[in-house]
């Protein structure tokens, strides 16, 4: 595989695992031929407009379009861009429409027919499947110290991922220290990659090598599971633990957010 081809393993990974989710969880989504967007509402997480492939022919009438359809409630208000989104003018595009950059991740992929796969680390925490009723701390696990979103959000974040813990796509971990939930991951397995989603580790136990523990339970889970291709989207500051287990960055994963006051 070459570099172009690597770079859009995230961004496809995503756009799977967003539509999948929404699916799922019966939350509105499109999956169309110049893009697809989610809102799981009321939950705050996933809502984003993806996958663009919008002809340059087509971005001056199209683009219009969209942004009175942003405007009034009835597309998402953020949108994500990466190595597969066309056109390629598209992220200046949606500057001048008026959309801020709110963050750039690193697109990391991990090829197991080029690197071994790392084997599950042991440790004081325990690595669980969490039930329903553990939902509501992962969720709050999630939204603090990943998402930092606010906590009043928690709740429909919960009851968005309860609807998926039996879905045969999707694998939620928690790592467990002591009686208190400390760590968490899912695992989307797409078709032609799985998806690791959602690491997080409580701040009050960073740099035990929680954050690796959970990441390599995950990343044992999708080889089970016949899956080569790994892929993730990660922070500056998180991504140090993804290369020392062997994933690559291939290009960046930027979100954007039109500044829009909700009725």
């Amino acid at each position: 595989m070459n570099f172009q081809q690597y770079a859009v393993i995230p961004e496809e990974n995503q756009a799977e695992f967003y539509l999948t989710l929404a699916a799922a969880a019966q939350r509105k989504c499109y999956k169309g031929k110049h893009f697809s967007w989610v809102d799981a509402s009321p939950s705050c997480w996933p809502n984003a407009i993806f996958r663009a492939n919008i002809p340059l022919k087509l971005l001056e009438p199209l683009i219009p379009e969209m942004m009175n359809d942003i405007r009034n409630n009835q597309l998402p208000a953020h949108w994500i861009a990466g190595a597969g989104s066309r056109p390629d003018i598209l992220e200046e595009v949606l500057l001048m429409q008026g959309f801020e950059l709110r963050k750039s991740d690193a697109a990391m992929v991990f090829d197991a027919d080029t690197t071994r796969l790392p084997e599950a680390r042991t440790g004081e925490m325990t690595i669980i499947r969490p039930e329903a009723v553990q939902m509501m701390t992962w969720a709050e696990l999630v939204v603090v110290n990943l998402l930092r979103g606010p906590l009043h959000s928690c709740a429909d974040f919960r009851d968005l991922l309860v609807k998926i813990l039996d879905h045969k796509q999707f694998a939620v971990f928690a790592g467990i220290l002591g009686d208190r939930m400390v760590a968490t991951a899912m695992v989307f397995l797409g078709r032609n990659s799985a998806g690791i989603y959602y690491v997080a580790v409580d701040s009050n136990y960073r740099k035990m090598g929680l954050g690796r523990q959970i990441t390599q339970a995950a990343m044992q889970y999708a080889g089970a599971h016949g899956h080569r291709l790994l892929a993730l989207h990660a922070t500056d500051a998180g991504r140090v633990i993804y290369d020392k287990l062997g994933f690559q960055e291939y290009g960046r994963l930027r979100f954007y957010a039109y500044p829009l006051k909700r009725k």
